[in-house]
């Protein structure tokens, strides 16, 4: 009986050492945060924040006008906003992971293209299209999603600060 005794303490001290671990663990939903704040960081100042910075040399390589070059822009915008309801409905057919993944990639492959454009229409395409879908896909709906996956409560404050890193980007 005293080795049953030995063992309940020994037990109750692993149950105790378990539950003070767990309490010093973070949550989960926080790395998520962060993760999503970096990604606005990225997205921000590598789309919507660079475009204007190298419109200058774009627009000397390719010969069009300030406005020509800008319609890239506009339809890169347009088309976030048009495949709104579709990435809805895309992230809870595949989830929100996949979802990132791909149009993170897509939008890394049309901005690297976009340093072979030589005429306008392969700037409305690499810039506006492809980028555009890309960003659509992987930025604001897919981690607003993820955020109120995660909190039940406090989801305004997390969607915030995920929001906040494309306000930081260009600093």
């Amino acid at each position: 009986m005293l080795s049953c005794a030995s063992d309940q303490v020994i037990n109750t001290e692993n149950n105790g050492l378990n539950m003070a671990a767990k309490r010093r663990k973070i949550f989960y939903g926080w790395v998520i945060v962060a993760l999503g704040f970096m990604v606005m960081v990225s997205t921000g100042s590598c789309v919507f924040y660079s475009f204007g910075i190298f419109l200058k040399p774009m627009i000397a390589d390719i010969g069009a006008s300030r406005g020509t070059a800008t319609i890239a822009y506009s339809i890169m915008m347009a088309i976030q906003g048009l495949l709104a309801p579709m990435v809805a409905s895309l992230i809870g057919k595949f989830g929100t992971r996949r979802l990132m993944a791909a149009g993170l990639t897509l939008a890394a492959i049309g901005l690297a293209l976009m340093s072979t454009a030589t005429q306008t229409w392969q700037l409305f395409l690499f810039f506006g299209v492809l980028t555009g879908t890309g960003v659509a896909l992987g930025h604001f709906l897919p981690l607003s999603t993820m955020a109120t996956f995660w909190f039940a409560r406090k989801r305004a404050l997390v969607i915030g600060l995920i929001m906040a890193g494309r306000v930081l980007a260009p600093l």
